[in-house]
């Protein structure tokens, strides 16, 4: 068993016979030069006996030794040392990946509810969620039954058994031939226990040093059994893992949405209310902007049978007290400034984000795992192995529902209840007319009584009402169960062949649970039943408030079914070793299953009935489709002389839904001296079109809408007071398109990898990843120029406007966009380009003390996208903006990490993150050529200059510090500190997927400093 366990330790089961002898891309387990049998705290080494003739090289997280290091740049992340760096699971360590980029989707990201929330995935190079490929032991993953902003299908990382994971490896280069060519960013390879023998225990809890956010988590792995003495091992493994939720209320300013106080660098023209996080309070210099039509409770308005109104806005009922925030008494001088459109004594202050919204949302983790693995002879073993991962996530976010705006238009039709208006009688059975409007509601002298919600009912007039229902709090939760069974068969036979036969199945169910979103018809039907008590909403029962808005409860899910072999041998002895050579097969079936959120769990794109939809964030996103995918593949390793080695593969992949490509590539190492590697590869790469990219049903994202509005238009509205255009969220509708052609790629990487001297070792990688045919959604900007000049829209475009502004002094300005649709396209190309570090050193400084220290960085060189011949660059940028969730494109991201260990029985580590600044324009949205321009930020402009109030998010660095003590050989205490120098989250005023900060890159300091605590033990 000896030759074969040599052959086994470390490799995915997807990889290529020739893999398992030394491919350079995942070369684990040779002899590196390092005795680790007598020296396991050596760098490179595990803590892992030596088994036979074999190390079992684990090593830092960060490895970069020559003899390890193959063509391909290569990142592995130890899991038995997360805690080393302050990090409690394996997506969280993905995500600190300096090679993770724009389009990262992080756990705190909880998009108010819709798409992807609740999940996790990588964006290796910036390159989206889409173009990154995730494999558990080499053998690939179902997709989340939804789609990131309704696009690009993933792998949700919260499905990663953490308790069983061994390492991640991830491969840096683009378009693996022996993995799939559609990983154009790279591959992110989970690999597992292969065998545990004994009962091995652990525990952690953290929590800020405000006292919130705690975690807890707690996991237990038991094995019988050795393979090479034994035959066989079976281990079972479970793990629980539980987060609280942590709320916008919890922070401080301006992260709970109040950003008075937030001023230019010289102390000048802070940012208060006019940014509308919040309204009708005073600014930070004790002035009254205006009244907002954000409140709790509600305000009316009386209007005549002309529509007339007379008067002003006034509190509904004056008697009960502020919702959302403290009372505002106004002036005699404000009074008067705003009489005839409001004519109220007070004001009350709306806190939208900081009363309902949620930072990180509550998210609970159960996860269990079998493995048995069988010696069927000396040369061949099998194993089976079953997960089962559940993740429950749930949280309330951004708000009440507003009675304010249009209803989003989820298949092309709006319906508008705003200005919504109380009848002046209500009877039981009323209803609304054809039109949707609650005033005729067939209620009269005769058959009714007076509307006790109108407070000029008893003049026959309707009351135009404003506010929000804020008795009926929004909220989410996503239930999403994984289930996951694989096999795999292999070994060697004859003299030098080896050969791997694996399979997988897996099935992921999502439950998606929204709550709080009103029902137009139901709602419509309170309000001309009188049901529904605006005067006091606290006074509602339940069934009145589960009637207006009744939960929604969508069930999707997806599967994915593999099958495949690989064979391999040794053919001839070259100069620098054995020509090796292999081949393989794969089948995989594919199928998402997700047909949209409505009330009965479906979404109908005919639906003609504009009343039976949700005023808000249920978002419609509906995908259905299945494909199988049948690929070869074959490498040949070639050893030429002992200082090149080349290596050459290729694979074809045919659809069943009609695309087929052939991705070659080429890895080339030489070494002139046993110190230096130089090393390059160039590969070719294909991506057909998501299931939702090909055919998903018109799906709403929104953006912050305001840059978009030319400033002429934001200055007409601002000359008369009017917040209309102000923090308003414009809907990008796109629907799927089957006649896509698959994006195409070339990659390239050159680097160097160097020991100078023994255990001090770097590399340095340039690498290009060029993508053709990229599938996006078309550029919406000279639609909404068209329009707002007056112009015929651009073919392909559907520009659907808002309800005009009724505030005083705008009748004849040009209403906002609500709206552009259109569908997903074909474009030019795109660009992502940079340079990769890595280096690694291991000094003793003492007999019994020795210092490791590892680095990791990335610099993105370049990121862009050519449109219609317009190149729009990104790096250093918000931008890409709308496929990347506001994320940016920071040029930085790496981590520094410095451990002493002392003679193994304890360690003192301290671990750097550091993310660049970028500024907050996106030539996505704000035009080609815009980059770093102020004038075109996407953060706040004041409404009087249109000045811009940020132009730049500042760059972040973190430092956690871990410590630890063996108290025996079987058991280990350790503690953490992250974030240990307190430090808060640069400002980012133009992200939308949190309040104030970028939660892709700066939650560790939204957190806080923050302590956790863990056990491991043996037995």
């Amino acid at each position: 068993m000896k030759r074969f366990t040599s052959l086994k330790v470390g490799v995915a089961p997807i990889a290529l016979g020739i893999a398992m002898l030394g491919s350079p891309a995942l070369a684990q387990d040779e002899e590196v030069g390092i005795d680790c049998a007598s020296d396991p705290t050596a760098a490179g080494c595990a803590d892992e006996a030596s088994t036979g003739d074999v190390i079992v090289v684990t090593g830092s997280i960060l490895r970069s030794r020559v003899n390890q290091e193959g063509a391909s740049p290569l990142s592995v992340i130890q899991a038995d040392n997360l805690e080393t760096r302050g990090v409690t699971t394996i997506d969280e360590a993905i995500q600190n990946l300096a090679s993770n980029g724009a389009g990262t989707l992080p756990n705190s990201f909880t998009a108010q509810g819709a798409f992807a929330a609740g999940a996790s995935a990588a964006s290796l190079r910036g390159l989206t969620t889409s173009s990154t490929l995730v494999l558990f032991d080499g053998l690939r993953a179902a997709y989340y039954p939804l789609a990131d902003d309704g696009t690009r299908n993933f792998v949700d990382l919260n499905t990663i058994p953490d308790a069983i994971v061994d390492r991640v490896e991830v491969l840096k280069d683009g378009a693996s031939s022996t993995y799939g060519a559609d990983a154009i960013g790279g591959v992110v390879n989970v690999i597992t226990k292969k065998e545990v023998t004994g009962l091995h225990l652990g525990a952690e809890a953290g929590i800020s040093e405000r006292g919130d956010y705690g975690q807890r988590s707690f996991e237990a792995t038991y094995g019988i059994g050795d393979v090479a003495s034994d035959g066989f091992n079976v281990y079972v493994s479970g793990r629980y893992y539980k987060s609280d939720e942590l709320r916008n209320n919890q922070l401080p300013a301006p992260f709970n949405g109040d950003y008075r106080g937030l001023c230019k660098d010289d102390g000048s023209d802070c940012l208060g209310q006019s940014n509308g996080l919040i309204v009708n309070g005073r600014e930070f210099d004790g002035s009254f902007y205006g009244v907002s039509s954000l409140q709790s409770p509600f305000l009316s308005r009386e209007y005549d049978a002309t529509g007339t109104p007379l008067g002003g806005y006034e509190q509904l009922n004056p008697n009960i007290d502020c919702q959302a925030g403290p009372r505002v008494n106004l002036t005699a001088a404000e009074q008067a400034a705003n009489a005839g459109f409001y004519d109220s004594p007070y004001a009350c202050e709306f806190n939208l984000f900081g009363t309902y919204g949620t930072a990180i949302p509550r998210s609970e983790r159960i996860n269990g795992a079998m493995r048995a693995t069988v010696a069927l002879s000396d040369n061949i073993e099998g194993y089976v192995q079953f997960n089962y991962a559940r993740s429950d996530v749930s949280y309330e976010f951004y708000g009440a529902s507003a009675i304010r705006s249009s209803a989003p238009a989820e298949t092309g039709i709006t319906f508008n209840i705003s200005p919504l208006f109380l009848p002046v009688y209500i009877c039981p059975g009323a209803t609304y007319d054809a039109s949707g409007d609650p005033t005729n509601n067939g209620c009269d002298a005769t058959n009714g009584t007076l509307n006790p919600n109108n407070p000029y009912a008893a003049n026959g007039n309707v009351a135009r009402i404003l506010g929000n229902l804020y008795d009926i709090p929004e909220s989410a939760r996503y239930k999403t169960d994984a289930f996951r069974g694989a096999f795999g068969v292999s070994g060697y036979f004859g003299d030098s062949w080896t050969f791997d036969v694996s399979g997988v199945a897996m099935k992921v169910d999502l439950e998606r649970t929204l709550g709080g979103r009103v029902y137009i018809a139901n709602f419509l039907q309170a309000v001309a039943d009188g049901s529904y008590n605006f005067v006091d909403p606290s006074q509602n029962s339940q069934s009145v408030r589960d009637f207006v808005a009744p939960t929604v409860i969508s069930r999707s899910n997806s599967e994915m079914y593999q099958l495949q072999a690989t064979l391999a041998r040794d053919l001839m002895e070259l100069p620098g070793g054995p020509l090796q050579v292999g081949v393989g097969a794969s089948w995989r079936h594919e199928r998402v299953n997700a047909p949209g959120a409505d009330s009965d769990g479906t979404l109908d794109p005919t639906l003609v009935n504009p009343l039976q939809r949700y005023t808000s964030r249920v978002n419609p996103f509906g995908s259905i489709g299945k494909r199988d995918v049948y690929s070869v593949f074959g490498e040949i390793n070639a050893p030429i002389v002992d200082m090149l080695n080349v290596n050459l593969s290729g694979r074809y992949d045919d659809y069943s839904t009609g695309q087929n490509y052939f991705s070659p590539k080429i890895g080339v190492e030489f070494s002139p001296i046993q110190q230096i590697k130089l090393r390059g590869t160039y590969s070719k790469g294909f991506r057909i079109g998501s299931f939702a990219e090909f055919g998903a049903s018109p799906t709403t994202g929104y953006i912050t809408g305001t840059g978009t509005v030319p400033q002429a238009v934001q200055d007409a509205y601002a000359a008369v007071g009017s917040d209309y255009i102000t923090n308003y969220s414009l809907g990008l509708t796109q629907a799927g398109n089957p006649n896509l052609q698959p994006e195409k790629s070339e990659s390239y990487t050159f680097g160097i990898v160097a020991e100078p001297i023994r255990n001090v070792s770097f590399t340095v990688d340039y690498w290009r990843i060029k993508k053709t045919d990229l599938i996006t959604g078309a550029d919406y900007t000279p639609a909404l120029a068209a329009y707002y000049a007056g112009q015929p829209i651009p073919d392909g475009f559907t520009v659907i406007p808002d309800t005009p502004s009724t505030d005083a002094g705008t009748a004849g300005l040009i209403p906002r966009v609500a709206f552009v649709q259109y569908s997903f396209t074909n474009k030019d190309s795109g660009i992502a380009e940079g340079i990769d570090f890595a280096a690694s050193a291991s000094f003793e400084l003492t007999d019994s003390i020795t210092w490791r220290t590892n680095l990791e960085a990335s610099y993105l060189l370049e990121l862009s996208q050519t449109v219609d011949g317009a190149k729009q660059e990104y790096q250093g940028s918000i931008g890409p903006y709308v496929i990347t969730s506001a994320a940016g494109s920071p040029q930085w991201r790496g981590s520094w990490q410095n451990t002493l260990d002392f003679g193994g029985k304890a360690y003192l580590s301290a671990t750097a993150y550091y993310t660049d600044s970028y500024s907050t324009t996106a030539e996505d949205i704000t035009g080609a050529g815009s980059k770093g321009d102020c004038d075109n930020t996407l953060s706040a402009h004041y409404l009087n200059s249109g000045d811009a109030y940020q132009c730049s998010v500042d760059s972040f660095v973190t430092v956690n510090l871990s410590a630890g003590f063996n108290v025996t050989d079987d058991f280990t205490v350790y503690f953490n500190v992250n974030n240990l120098f307190d430090k808060a989250p640069p400002i980012d005023t133009a992200t939308y997927g949190a309040v104030g900060y970028n939660p892709a890159w700066h939650t560790a300091g939204i957190l806080g400093r923050y302590f956790k605590a863990g056990i491991k033990a043996t037995f």
